[in-house]
């Protein structure tokens, strides 16, 4: 029987002990306890998703907010689950801070939508049904198979095995003016012989007509132009009415207080939408304060360093918890 999302029960989810894999990287398995038995766990949604793969990244947006509010508690229940145990398989035991500071969060500001997307890896079977650069609406069938720690960070092993598919009502759009266009072809195809031999008749018997009415209109039209031309006065008042005025229009007063309706939801978008503002910027200042003093970073991740830089700052739970954010948000917009 499939489990939904609205379903998982946290306490049910068990951490196995590390397994050694390639480059001296570490998986700890998940699993999930379902009529008491251990099973993988494994999860669908009944919300839609927005998924789009580019250069193999698989870019997956939460669109409902109950969702992404589910896959941040996972995400700090699973932190602290394996900070309760990492001490019986690491020699020495993370200070609580330096550990929130490795393990790595899979939810990021997704910028044009205003939103945030997970991070994931997609299931070979599924990529075949995916087209590149191509958006899809799809309800996410995920498998939570572990954490993976690679002697730097902490990664959570998500991955995207099954989707059913939103068909596109622009793609169905699409087919349709498709199916008229090359319906349309097929009848001017069918029609243009019998244009062409009722043509063949009409120049053939009415030939000498057609030559004495182009007399007679040229005669008129000659009349008409006589009587229809402007005076100069019409055409000085035209090019009045050509020249173009500037005129400054401001419909927004830059001074003017605005009031933004927030929900408790939206904030978390918020805090990673500016925390992730801030550090690129940090970090492009900084690789172009080293390019003007000719220093390479071509072997250097900045980007890394500076999102990696944060293990001295408060978490984001305490941020967000901190009965004075919403507050302090209101004063600054």
């Amino acid at each position: 029987m499939d489990m939904f999302l609205r379903d998982i029960t946290f306490s049910n989810i068990s951490l196995l002990p590390p397994k050694l894999l390639e480059n001296n990287h570490y998986s700890f398995p998940l699993q999930y306890l379902k009529d008491e038995n251990e099973l993988p766990f494994i999860f669908q949604s009944n919300q839609l998703y927005r998924l789009y793969i580019k250069n193999d990244l698989c870019q997956l947006h939460i669109k409902e907010k109950n969702e992404l509010e589910f896959f941040n508690k996972l995400y700090e229940y699973l932190l602290n689950l394996l900070y309760d145990k990492h001490d019986n398989w690491f020699e020495h035991k993370f200070e609580k801070q330096k550990f929130k500071s490795m393990f790595k969060d899979y939810l990021y500001p997704n910028i044009q939508e205003n939103a945030v997307n997970i991070k994931c890896t997609v299931d070979s079977e599924l990529i075949k049904k995916i087209t590149e650069n191509n958006t899809y609406e799809i309800y996410p069938t995920f498998k939570l198979n572990s954490i993976i720690f690679n002697e730097i960070e902490f990664l959570i092993d998500l991955q995207l095995i099954n989707a059913t598919f939103l068909e596109s009502e622009e793609n169905n759009l699409s087919s349709t003016n498709n199916e008229k266009n090359e319906t349309n072809e097929d009848d001017v195809e069918v029609s243009l012989p019998s244009v062409e031999e009722n043509t063949n008749v009409v120049v053939e018997n009415n030939s000498q007509n057609v030559e004495n009415e182009d007399l007679e209109n040229n005669s008129q039209n000659v009349e008409d132009v006589e009587n229809n031309s402007p005076d100069l006065e019409d055409l000085e008042n035209t090019s009045n009415l050509n020249e173009l005025e500037e005129i400054d229009i401001n419909l927004i007063d830059k001074n003017e207080d605005m009031d933004v309706d927030l929900k408790e939801s939206d904030y978390f978008i918020i805090f990673k939408i500016i925390q992730s503002n801030i550090k690129d910027n940090f970090s492009n200042t900084l690789i172009d304060l080293l390019n003007k003093r000719d220093i390479s970073t071509k072997n250097i991740d900045i980007q890394s360093i500076v999102y990696d830089s944060d293990e001295n700052e408060d978490s984001e739970d305490e941020y967000l918890n901190n009965d004075n954010f919403e507050e302090s948000y209101k004063n600054i917009v």
